[in-house]
């Protein structure tokens, strides 16, 4: 499969390994001089220090290893792989997930305005003003309080590269054939009441209907099936409040790979009782979700454990973009007009927006966000990621920030066509008018995009369009104050 990170120009990551295991860098061959590999500049460092450029890494005379190999570093175990292991965006992006035979499948390498990421390296935050070495930003982190890791590493200038729409496609592709038979093809199947009620052929994608209902289990299995053997052994961790974590749960007991999931002690005890009956490990952490997902980094590089994100992971999201496989071979000759998805973190509407633009590009991706929680949508309008107040919705699982540097911001830009928000009386309609069409509970997410359709169908009167039900996970009481016309809302974090 090609490799996403081709997408980005000459970097460390184009060039081969020695047969010793030293990267090349983009200066040129690796250097042993003084114990040192090249930098950036192709400059070795001096004795007894380390070279200024931040993609500089110990060789192993100083007992590191580092390169495309992706092997642990032998003083404090911590895998090093392709995409690096630290970013400037959120806290830590600890992308330790990297196989030791040398490659991470559908794997990122990309490079900021300010520094760039080679093979096996770490990176500081740039916007901070700073670069450290990756073995001294571990350090540091093991000691610096979580309200200044979010000073740190904030970051609102951050500005990617393009990624290449073939790369993410193939690593789509990819995943189509890995998640199966796990993860089955779920239905898409014509709502004859709704598409009477709202005069256009209306077809459902059911991805309630997936294991733990909900599309989550897609870019959750993926990333456990690319992981390498190490690991495989050491587990992973993520940080959710409801099906990141389930989906997490379910693909790693499934692969035999431990998973432990934070989660902030305001999350729905329901999602958290079904974690745990799905294999999970759970840290309740005090405080807002942002917390526990800073915690879950800071114990993935404490102790060498991949941490996976809901949505900013080339793995998720091509796991995620699965969904576009299906509808796009599902409808056949017959082409949609549209289709319509809720957004939050981006990793739904990226992977699935990138699979039909290439299967079916006459068809439109329509974004739909809650107008409650709405970031995905101010990014995209201001053209980079802001910070927005988000309030409570029914559309827990999209609710959020979205991280600075978030792979899944310029997938977006590229792939959503049309943007709708929705009311938390929409919503509740929504979800209302698919228990009344179709006998199905569906959660705030689902209804998002059907509530979409619903406020615009005059637009698409007599055209074929998909409306994606992404999940199912809500409570009965919950449901029913729903529907019955009071919301009974909470907030979460983006994409959970």
């Amino acid at each position: 499969m090609a490799r996403i990170a081709d997408a980005f120009g000459g970097g460390a990551d184009r060039l081969p390994a020695d047969a010793d295991g030293l990267a090349r860098s983009v200066g040129g061959s690796a250097s042993r001089a003084n114990g040192f590999e090249r930098g950036v500049d192709g400059l070795p460092s001096e004795p007894g220090c380390l070279d200024r450029d931040v993609d500089v890494l110990p060789s192993e005379t100083s007992g590191l290893e580092r390169g495309v190999d992706g092997f642990p570093s032998e003083p404090s175990g911590l895998d090093r792989g392709i995409d690096g292991f630290l970013s400037g965006s959120g806290g830590v992006r600890s992308e330790v997930d990297c196989l030791p035979e040398g490659e991470r499948v559908g794997g990122l390498i990309w490079r900021r305005e300010g520094f760039s990421r080679g093979v096996g390296v770490g990176s500081g935050p740039g916007a901070a003003g700073f670069l450290l070495p990756e073995v001294a930003m571990v350090s540091v982190l093991t000691i610096i309080p979580n309200w200044i890791l979010r000073l740190i590493f904030r970051d609102t200038n951050c500005r990617y590269r393009s990624i290449s729409v073939t790369d993410v496609f193939a690593a789509i592709m990819a995943a189509h054939g890995a998640i199966r038979p796990q993860v089955p093809v779920s239905p898409l199947e014509r709502s004859g009441q709704l598409s009477q009620e709202l005069g256009c052929e209306v077809w459902l994608k059911c991805d309630h209907l997936l294991p733990i209902g909900a599309f989550k289990v897609r870019g959750a299995t993926n990333k456990i099936h690319v992981l390498g053997e190490a690991a495989r052994k050491t587990g992973v961790v993520t940080a959710s409040t409801g099906n990141h974590g389930m989906a997490a749960a379910w693909a790693g007991s499934r692969a035999g790979v431990p998973v432990t999931v934070y989660v902030p002690a305001s999350a729905v005890r329901s999602k958290l009782d079904a974690i745990e009956r799905l294999g999970g490990r759970l840290v309740v952490v005090d405080g807002p979700a942002i917390e526990a997902e800073l915690q879950a980094r800071r114990f993935g590089v404490e102790h060498g454990v991949p941490y996976i994100s809901p949505y900013n992971d080339a793995d998720i999201v091509a796991g995620q973009g699965t969904i576009g496989v299906e509808i796009a071979e599902q409808a056949g000759a017959d082409v949609l007009d549209a289709v319509f998805v809720c957004v939050g973190g981006g990793g739904l509407a990226g992977g699935l927006g990138t699979a039909i633009k290439q299967l079916s590009p006459r068809t439109r991706v329509v974004g739909v966000w809650p107008r409650n929680s709405v970031c995905m949508l101010r990014a995209l309008e201001a053209g980079r990621i802001v910070d927005v107040e988000e309030q409570p919705t029914l559309s827990d699982a999209t609710a959020g920030a979205v991280e600075q540097g978030s792979i899944t911001f310029p997938i977006c830009q590229r792939v959503i066509d049309d943007r709708i928000t929705v009311t938390e009386a929409e919503i509740a309609a929504a979800m209302r008018a698919v228990a009344s069409a179709e006998r199905w509970m569906v959660e705030g997410a689902a209804g998002v995009a059907l509530a979409g359709l619903m406020q615009r169908k005059d637009e698409w009167r007599g055209k074929k369009v998909a409306v994606v039900l992404c999940g199912r996970n809500i409570g009965l009481d919950r449901f029913v104050q729903a529907v019955g016309g009071s919301t009974g809302m909470t907030t979460a974090t983006a994409g959970t």
